[in-house]
Parts: C-alpha cells; structure tokens; sequence
C-alpha cells in the first residue's frame, strides 16, 4: 500500500465493487448486494487512512500531500453519491439503510464543502448527472499513473454501474471536461520564450489563462494558443474580466466559446458587469428624467429574497469601493463609499433573487451554489419604495454603464428609503433594492421599520433547481458545471 499506483487502484477497485452493488440493488433489492457495498466501503476507508499516515509521515518515497488529494477527491465524491442515493437506499425488506456509512472523523484530514443534496427528482437528476461524471473522472485520475488492464477493466466496470445508476435515477451522464493542457515548458516553446520565467509572468499579468490541477501542477489551456502565438481574444479575456473570475470557471467558459468570433466575450459580459474596461466610465447622466413615482408600496408582511453566503448577515448595505480595481467593483444600485451609505437587493420572487446572484457568474459550478443561504425577509409595518420599472427600465435593464445606475441611485435614495427595479435576466421579476447605512446594518437602525426574517440552506431551495432548468433551457451560453474543481478539495 505504499506505492501510489496500488494504493490509487485499490481504491478505485473497491470504489467500482461498492458502485456495481448498487447498481444491482437498485435493480433488484438484495441485502447481499448491500453486504458487499459496505464491505466495500470499508476497504476503501482503510486505503483512505493509510493514505494519510503516508502523508503525515512525510517520508521520502511515500505519497505526497499532491497525489493524496487525488484519491481524497475519490472519496469525498463517493460520498457526495452515497448522500444521493440515500433516499433511496432500502433494505429488500423496506428499511431504510446506509446513513450509518460514514462518520465525520472519516474525512477529518480533508478539506471541503458538503451538501445535503435536494430531495425532488427533478433536482437529483440534474446535480447525479455531474456527479457521475466527476466520480468516472476522479477514478481515472487516481489510477492515472499505473495505466494497465486492470485500470481500462475497472473503467469499463465503473461505466457500466454508473449507466445502471442513471438509468434508475432517470438522467444521463454529462461529458467529460476534455480540455488540453501544456505545461509551462511546452508554452515556452511554442511562443518561442526565453526561459519559464517569462510564461509565469505572463500569468501573474493575466495575458494568459491558467489552472492548478488535482496533483497541484499549473497548466495551460492549448486552446487559447494558435500558431505560435497567444489568441488576441483569449488575451482579451484573461485581462478584462475581474480577478474573482479566474482559474477553472473561467476556462471553462472560454473553452465552451472557443470558436466564438471577436467580441463575444466583450458583448456577452459587459452587460453582466464582468467586463472591468466599463468599470470607470464616467457617468452621462441618461437617466435623470426617472423620477421613481408613482411610489409602490411594498405591502406589510410581504416576503422579499435573497440569497446571501452562510453566516452573513441577510441585511448588508453593499457600497461603492473608495476605487475600482480587477477585484473591485459595485452593484448596479450601490451609494458612495464616501458617504457611508449602502444598497442591500432583494427580489420579489424566489427565482428572481437567485438569477440575481448566478447571473454573474458564466459558469455555475457545484461552488457557486454551496454555502449560500435563502433568506425571506418581510416587513412587519408597509414600506414605500420608489418605482422605476416603467418607461425606462429596458434600459435600466441593459445598460452596462454600472456609473449612470448608481447616479440614479444617489439621487433617488435622497427621496426614497428604496427602489423597485427590473431584474437584468427578466423583465418579468422585479427587485427591490432598499437604503441604508453601508456595512451589516439591521433593517431598524437604516430607518426601514423592523422585519422578520426566515432562512434555509440555499442548495435545497426547489427555486435554485428551477433557475437552473431555465438557465440550461434558455441560456446555453453559460454553462452549468456541478462538479468539484481542484483546491475544492484539499488536505488540511
């Protein structure tokens, strides 16, 4: 077991006895079946611990901290299915089974986020389709380095129980991601660079893209060099959109776009606020005749949402940085920092408030979802607003200038204690964008009457799983990838 390619698999053996099993439970219910996938189970716990003594020893020969968070990737996916399939995990005699599989003390060496997965089908069926694909591709990453027959015979085992466990389930694999990588030595020498030096450094400039691999190398997407240079589009890219936006989602994105002519990036992002060239402009005042009347009353005991990080305070007031920088920016409705006042934005409708949050994001990934929070806040006495969803709100809409927006939201937060809006995604939600003193500020102390306020884990909220089915329906532009991207998944 202290050989990597045993250790890699022999996890990947037991990880297919324990999937093949199920897969034949599901089809015909059997404690034997069960038997074998706990046993299963075990072994790859007990692979799972030697694993981490080997790291801990931190002797030469043995596995690296790098290669180990691999086949803890093998691991934590296993359990992200196991967690799926729990509602459905029956004894032949009905009783519930396999809860009792797993302890938290079994992944204390590994650091990553967990789910509670959704429990309506149409939900399961879509976060399944990822995870499958993320478990055939951590399995072939982790038996990667010992390519023999036995790997390709587990694949094939592997495939086929996972096909079994879709078709049960109702949904199908999604692909692989198949993006081709060089390493820094092979840039090097196709842009005809001096040395690997000056490739980090046109990384760290972000005139390139790049990506940290599960075995902690950096690489580089092939597809953004053509003919011994770098891609003028792809350059454009990696330099104009905002530092959070970087790493796996951006690739992928770029990648999904590759063939896209000039432009694309520019006219598909900007509208979003992800293209930081529009960031400064200064503002042109094409809004002043929107005066925010007639007002609208926002009803006592109407529920607005928004989804928020866990642990946050559902009520921050977001203000303008003193400087927009690549990391830096603001909302489409946020007050100057100067005059220490802020924006918190809520929409009418649990969708709306989700689209607020993910249409930022090109690529929505397993990460983008978890660790977030739906909030339902109401207000306990009415509250007026101004309305700006009239004449103008195509345009409020639409408009990348982010500074004519704010100009609106200055002059109108001097009247109104809000706003109601058009949502940027759909002109049929509306948001409400309330005032107040910037930072976490209760609704109270901002001068906005007291509020009750309700909140659930935001990966189980039906609405997500909804805005997910619309945004691969309707916006095919912007992929949804729900699978776990390296440094989700790291040793402590």
């Amino acid at each position: 077991m202290r050989d990597l390619n045993a250790a890699g698999q022999n996890l990947v053996r037991s990880l297919t006895r324990a999937l093949s099993s199920l897969h034949h439970h599901f089809e015909k219910p059997d404690d034997a079946h069960l038997a074998v996938v706990e046993d299963a189970i075990y072994d790859m716990l007990l692979i799972h611990r030697v694993v981490v003594l080997d790291v801990e020893s931190g002797k030469k020969g043995r596995i690296s901290a790098a290669d180990a968070g691999r086949m803890y990737r093998v691991m934590v996916v296993f359990r992200s299915l196991m967690a799926i399939f729990e509602h459905d995990l029956k004894t032949a005699s009905g009783a519930s089974w396999g809860a009792h599989l797993f302890s938290t003390a079994d992944f204390a060496p590994v650091v990553f986020e967990e789910f509670e997965p959704p429990t309506s089908p149409p939900a399961v069926q879509r976060i399944l389709a990822d995870q499958v694909a993320d478990m055939l591709e951590a399995a072939s990453d982790a038996t990667k380095l010992g390519l023999s027959y036995v790997s390709f015979a587990m694949r094939g085992q592997l495939e086929e129980a996972l096909d079994g466990i879709c078709t049960y389930f109702k949904t199908t694999r999604k692909p692989p991601l198949t993006i081709d990588f060089w390493d820094a030595e092979a840039v090097r020498r196709d842009l005809g660079l001096a040395d690997l030096a000056a490739v980090h450094r046109l990384a760290a400039r972000r005139e390139i893209l790049s990506v940290e691999t599960w075995s902690g190398e950096t690489m580089y997407p092939q597809f953004q060099f053509h003919l011994g240079k770098i891609l003028p589009k792809m350059s454009r890219l990696a330099k104009s959109v905002p530092e959070s936006l970087s790493g796996w989602p951006l690739t992928v994105f770029a990648y999904e776009h590759r063939d896209e002519p000039d432009g694309f990036f520019k006219n598909t992002l900007e509208p979003r606020g992800l293209w930081t060239a529009s960031w400064g402009g200064k503002a042109t005042n094409q809004f002043k005749h929107v005066d925010g009347k007639p007002e609208y009353t926002i009803a006592a005991g109407s529920p607005l949402y928004r989804v928020a990080r866990t642990g946050y305070s559902p009520f921050f007031f977001a203000s303008t940085p003193k400087r927009l920088t690549k990391d830096k920016t603001s909302g489409r409705f946020d007050l100057p920092h100067n005059l220490n006042r802020g924006t918190v934005y809520t929409a009418e409708t649990p969708r709306g408030a989700w689209r607020e949050v993910l249409d930022r994001e090109p690529i929505v990934t397993l990460s983008s979802l978890l660790g977030r929070t739906m909030w339902t806040l109401s207000p306990m006495t009415s509250l007026h607003v101004g309305d700006i969803t009239g004449g103008a709100s195509s345009a409020l809409a639409s408009t990348p200038l982010r500074a004519d927006t704010r100009q609106l939201a200055e002059r109108l937060s001097n009247i109104f204690k809000g706003l109601r809006y058009p949502l940027r995604t759909t002109m049929g939600d509306k948001g409400i964008a309330l005032f107040g003193p910037a930072g976490p500020t209760l609704p109270n102390s901002a001068n906005l009457g007291m509020w009750a306020s309700e909140s659930v884990d935001g990966f189980g909220h039906d609405a997500l799983w909804e805005y997910i089915a619309f945004r691969e329906k309707h916006e095919k532009s912007f992929p949804v990838v729900l699978r776990r991207f390296p440094a989700e998944i790291t040793p402590r």
